[in-house]
């Protein structure tokens, strides 16, 4: 881990009977519009390690089942101070691909709202409070 926003975190391509081969994204947006892998935005992650932000949402396509009778296991997690967590059920991706891009989105949606609050607060440590105060008096004498 660098620091208490990222966390260090490993990513394996997983295989499959055949040597199938899953993938992993990081996803930074979802359209609700699509019914396949192109709903999510974001970079696909490729093995090894990587620092990520805490909160972000990694989605992976995994292989399943047999050769002859494949199937892939859509799964989804967030970043957190400790590696990434499944934070959902498997999803089987082609009969419950839906339910599995609205879970994504609803994370992702958390993150955004989480992200959007942070990014409105600011850091007035280095303003003295008369000049706060001046501030607060020039707002209020100028609202009628």
């Amino acid at each position: 881990m660098t620091n208490q926003t990222t966390a260090r975190i490993e990513i394996t391509t997983p295989y499959g009977s055949g040597r199938r081969k899953g993938w992993y994204k990081l996803v930074t947006g979802v359209d609700t519009t699509k019914s396949d892998g192109y709903a999510f935005a974001g970079d696909s992650i490729s093995a090894g390690q990587h620092d990520l932000a805490v909160g972000s949402v990694v989605i992976a396509k995994m292989p399943s089942g047999s050769a002859k009778n494949n199937e892939s296991i859509g799964r989804v997690y967030v970043v957190n101070a400790g590696g990434m967590e499944d934070v959902a059920e498997d999803y089987d991706w082609d009969t419950q691909f839906l339910a599995l891009r609205d879970a994504v989105a609803e994370h992702v949606g958390a993150m955004s709202s989480t992200e959007n609050q942070a990014d409105k607060s600011i850091d007035l440590s280095s303003v003295s409070i008369d000049d706060l105060l001046a501030e607060i008096a020039r707002r209020a004498g100028g609202a009628k």
